[in-house]
C-alpha cells in the first residue's frame, strides 16, 4: 500500500489489473473505482467478456490512456445459453452455470498475469475459485466458500463503504480477516453517464417537481426478480401508501426466463401521475405518462 501512497505524490505509476465478478452490480462499482485510480495515473487493465465490456458505460478520453479493456472469453457450456455472459443474462437457476464458465477462465488470465506481471490485482470472489475448483466440483461450492477463498487468499480488502457510513463494521471487519481493510467509498455513477441515457431528462424533470427526500426508491438490484405473488404485494403496497415512487423492475433475466410476471390489472392507471414503474427486462413501461 506505501507504493499506492506514493503514487498519489507522483513518484510511481502502479499497473492494476481488475477482474470483477460477471454481474452489473459488481462490474459498474468496478469500473468507477477503475476509472478514479486511472485519474491518478495509474495503469488499469479491466478484465471482462466481451459482451459485458460493451455493455460498460463509455469512459472519458481523458482516462483512455490510463484504462485498458482486456476481453476474455468464457468456455462453452451445454447448459449455459449462447451469449449468456453476466447475471442479468440468465434466470437465477441458470447462474451456477455462469460460475462454472468463469472457473474455466483460469488459463488466459493465468498467461496474462505471466506476461503483464501488474502489480495488484483487484477481484471478485469467482476468481479465487479458479486457483481452487476443477470444473466438475465447482457447481457444489457454495458462494461462501467461494469468498471466504478470496479474503484468505488477498492481501487485503478494498469494500464499497466508507468510515463516514460504516466505521464500527470496518473496525471490526479488521478485526476479523487479520489484514487490511480499504474503503473505496461509495463510488456512486457519474451524473455524465446518466446524463447519456436518452430517457434521463424526462426522469430528471418529473423527481425535481417533488421535494427532497418525497420519492420512494424501489430498486433490489440487477439480480432479484420478484415472484408474482411479491410484486403484487409490493405494487399495491405501493398504491395504498399514495407515496410518489421511482420503481426500477426486473422482469426478465436473460433471453431464456420465459416465466411472466405482471404488475396488478389497472396499477398503471391508477398511479398515473404518482409514480414510475421502470422495467429493466422487457414488458413493463412507465407507469408515468
Amino acid at each position: 500500500m506505501d507504493a499506492m501512497a506514493d503514487n498519489c505524490n507522483g513518484k510511481q505509476q502502479l499497473h492494476i489489473a481488475m477482474l470483477p465478478w460477471l454481474a452489473f452490480g459488481h462490474l459498474i462499482p468496478f469500473l468507477e473505482l477503475a476509472k478514479l485510480m486511472a485519474a491518478k495515473g495509474h495503469k488499469i487493465t479491466f478484465i471482462s467478456t466481451p459482451k459485458n465490456i460493451q455493455r460498460l458505460p463509455p469512459i472519458p478520453q481523458t482516462l483512455k490512456p490510463f484504462l485498458t479493456f482486456l476481453q476474455i472469453r468464457l468456455p462453452k457450456l451445454q447448459n449455459l445459453p449462447e451469449n449468456a455472459e453476466s447475471t442479468k443474462d440468465l434466470p437465477f437457476d441458470k447462474v451456477k452455470f455462469l460460475k462454472i464458465a468463469s472457473d474455466g477462465l483460469r488459463q488466459p488470465i493465468t498467461d496474462f498475469l505471466k506476461t503483464s506481471s501488474p502489480d495488484w490485482i483487484v477481484y471478485d470472489f469467482f476468481t479465487r475459485a479458479n486457483e481452487t475448483f476443477g470444473v466438475d466440483e465447482a457447481e457444489t461450492v457454495s458462494d461462501t466458500y467461494r469468498l471466504a477463498a478470496a479474503i484468505h487468499g488477498c492481501d487485503a480488502v478494498v469494500i464499497r463503504t466508507s468510515y463516514d457510513f460504516e466505521p464500527d463494521w470496518l473496525k471490526l471487519l479488521n478485526e476479523l480477516y487479520r489484514k487490511p481493510v480499504i474503503p473505496a467509498g461509495l463510488l456512486p455513477a457519474e451524473e455524465a453517464a446518466a446524463g447519456e441515457d436518452a430517457s434521463w431528462p424526462e426522469t430528471k424533470g418529473w423527481l425535481d417537481k417533488h421535494e427532497k427526500g418525497s420519492v420512494v426508491y424501489i430498486a433490489f438490484g440487477t439480480e432479484t426478480k420478484p415472484s408474482q405473488y411479491e410484486l403484487t404485494q409490493l405494487a399495491l403496497g405501493l398504491e395504498l401508501c399514495g407515496l410518489p415512487f421511482y420503481w426500477v423492475l426486473i422482469d426478465q433475466r436473460g433471453s431464456t426466463d420465459d416465466v411472466a410476471i405482471d404488475l396488478p390489472r389497472g396499477f398503471e392507471e391508477r398511479t398515473r401521475g404518482l409514480g414510475w414503474c421502470v422495467g429493466v427486462g422487457t414488458s413493463v413501461q412507465d407507469c408515468e405518462s
